[in-house]
């Protein structure tokens, strides 16, 4: 595994970073040294080549997600990414959380029970919503041009992301946007009954500086409701970062990173409609970002440095 810390350094204006626009946020990264060939190449999910001896080798598979914690990063990572590119605290925007009442492990079944709620969601949505044909004119001198258009109210753009829970089971995540409704309002009550394997909660995206790391935060850490004591075995797993107040409550306390070892290995943690894109990566200098983002320090939300 990687080893890093934290440590204080700052960009200078001549380094080249890479800049992330997601819209409200933009995210600067800036590698002291960074690697720009790949010393193997992936043949399958169980083999690669070495391309500087030529030799075929297996990949190390560990059992678990909590033992690759370098990937479970950059999957995270990616999601962060991919909910603030798209998602920001809109009134046609909702989080909603499906749950078991059993104790389901099988990722195939949550697979198969979560596609068949999508089919169930599009036909409600349909029934609900339906097509709005609008008639538009552009007057061009005397004579008037028409334009019909049709706008499908029932679409919807989701993200789904899976969270395992202690006892074994999973909750499914998924960030809802509806991109031709102002404003969205559906009942407990309807999604429960076109999910029908447990209890639903439906509510409305809070608006934070940062969603994506909220989320994804929400998705790793453990809470600690009881005595501290009674988290020693999470806290000795891989992964774990001891505990923290939270940023938004102070009286509420987390695990940092408790929940990374529930993560089986191989599994896709998150999937994604395809009207959900992610955001635009591109390198420039960092004077350059100041001069064309107006990129002050000033307005920073977030500045951190890790050593590796």
């Amino acid at each position: 595994m990687v080893e890093m810390r934290k440590i204080d350094a700052f960009i200078q204006n001549d380094d080249y970073v890479t800049v992330t626009d997601m819209g409200e946020i933009i995210e600067v990264q800036y590698l002291s040294h960074k690697n720009t060939s790949a010393p193997i190449k992936k043949i399958s999910k169980d083999q690669y080549v070495d391309l500087q001896t030529g030799e075929i080798k297996d990949f190390a598979h560990s059992e678990n997600r909590g033992q690759n914690l370098d990937s479970l990063r950059k999957t995270f990572k990616k999601l962060g990414y991919l909910v603030n590119n798209n998602f920001s605290g809109k009134k046609n925007e909702l989080w909603t959380t499906l749950t078991y009442a059993d104790n389901i492990q099988d990722l195939k079944k949550v697979s198969a029970d979560f596609d068949k709620f999508i089919k169930r969601f599009k036909y409600f949505m349909a029934n609900e919503y339906g097509e709005v044909r609008e008639i538009a004119y552009k007057k061009k001198g005397k004579n008037k041009k028409y334009k019909l258009n049709v706008k499908n109210k029932s679409k919807f753009e989701f993200v789904k992301v899976l969270e395992p829970q202690g006892r074994g089971a999973w909750h499914i995540h998924m960030l809802l946007k509806f991109p031709h409704l102002k404003s969205v309002y559906i009942p407990n009550e309807t999604f429960a009954d076109l999910w029908s394997h447990g209890f639903v909660d439906v509510k409305r995206i809070d608006k934070t500086d940062n969603l994506g790391a909220y989320l994804c935060a929400y998705l790793t850490d453990i809470l600690v409701e009881d005595d501290e004591s009674k988290y020693e075995d999470i806290l000795c797993q891989q992964g774990a970062e001891g505990i923290e107040t939270t940023k938004t409550d102070e009286s509420k306390a987390v695990i940092k990173g408790g929940r990374l070892h529930m993560y089986p290995s191989g599994m896709n943690i998150f999937s994604k409609s395809k009207g959900i894109v992610y955001p635009e990566r591109r390198p420039m200098k960092y004077k350059h970002v100041r001069e064309t983002l107006g990129f002050k320090d000033e307005n920073l939300t977030l500045r951190k440095s890790i050593q590796i």
